[in-house]
């Protein structure tokens, strides 16, 4: 027999004496974040059911489930092999990634964490209250706080090249570079109509940073111009892109929109090469796996989609 439960678990049972095997597992909620360590076997997905799951891809079972009363926001597969995730009571909490057990918790924000980014030297979040926040890695002390945003950061990215340099991106058009280091802002980009949803970066040419936006544009940013080094403009008039993600050879890009499709650009010829459905709702977070051969989405449908990537 099989049998689904409202906690998102589907069980087989044996007939001959009920014994019970899970089957698969779902959020109960709205999915928020996506993300994969080092290795292309596993992704945490988070919900705003307070549910955070690590799945292994070559079954799709749950290796870990954890569950808090507080809504999940944002997730990372930490370098030292655990899960870091922010909830919006305003804890960063750290689990381990194969008994999911509570191992640390800090309080980071007032109001909600809503984004997150981890190295071996520091930890760095947003939250509702606008600020961006640089925690030591081991001590998890304060190292810097930075107020430039008026709306939460939507997204934060680490960036390629310099370890200790950091973008965020938030709803008030504004992507901002931080310098730890020098402990200052080196830029503040703003885009000219609408909101940012989400960052990534690309991997060639000036290793620009990538911006989706409400518009429906793709915006590259480069840390010594104001204004924006490229564009490009989706073809459906209307759309609105949530987020995006350049893949990890940095030719192609994975966006989100809200009319729950995935798209794909190639970034050599600056055009989308594929239109994904699967999604009933907008799509909110979407991540390459690290060996390209996979995309996952996460949307407010609850369900969250492996698509499998095969380049021509």
């Amino acid at each position: 027999m099989v049998a689904g439960t409202k906690n998102g678990k589907l069980w087989r049972l044996l007939s001959s004496d009920l014994t019970a095997t899970l089957q698969a597992a779902s959020h109960t909620g709205e999915a928020t974040d996506v993300a994969f360590g080092t290795s292309s076997d596993a992704v945490i997905t988070c919900s705003d059911a307070g549910e955070v799951f690590l799945f292994n891809l070559s079954d799709y079972m749950p290796i870990s489930i954890t569950l808090q009363k507080s809504p999940a926001r944002c997730a990372v597969m930490a370098s030292q092999g655990e899960v870091l995730v922010g909830y919006d009571d305003g804890f960063l909490r750290t689990w381990s990634a194969n008994r999911g057990e509570l191992l640390w918790q800090l309080h980071v924000h007032r109001g909600g964490v809503t984004a997150i980014r981890e190295s071996p030297d520091f930890i760095v979040t947003g939250g509702a209250d606008c600020a961006v926040r640089f925690w030591h890695r081991n001590t998890r002390q304060l190292l810097a706080t930075f107020t430039n945003h008026r709306k939460p950061p939507t997204e934060l990215l680490i960036d390629n090249m310099s370890r200790e340099v950091v973008h965020s991106g938030s709803e008030d058009k504004l992507v901002v570079t931080y310098d730890l280091k020098k402990n200052k802002a080196l830029i503040q980009h703003q885009t000219p109509v609408s909101a940012i949803t989400g960052i990534s970066q690309r991997k060639d040419c000036e290793h620009e940073v990538v911006s989706a936006s409400l518009d429906g544009r793709i915006l590259f940013w480069d840390v010594d111009y104001a204004d924006p080094t490229g564009c490009i403009e989706v073809a459906t008039p209307g759309l609105r892109l949530c987020c995006l993600d350049v893949s990890p050879s940095g030719r192609y890009i994975a966006a989100g929109a809200t009319d729950s499709r995935l798209y794909i650009y190639d970034l050599k010829s600056c055009s989308c090469i594929q239109e994904c459905d699967g999604h009933a709702m907008a799509i909110v977070r979407v991540r390459w796996s690290p060996d390209q051969k996979q995309i996952v989405s996460a949307a407010k449908d609850g369900c969250v989609i492996i698509w499998n990537f095969f380049e021509v």
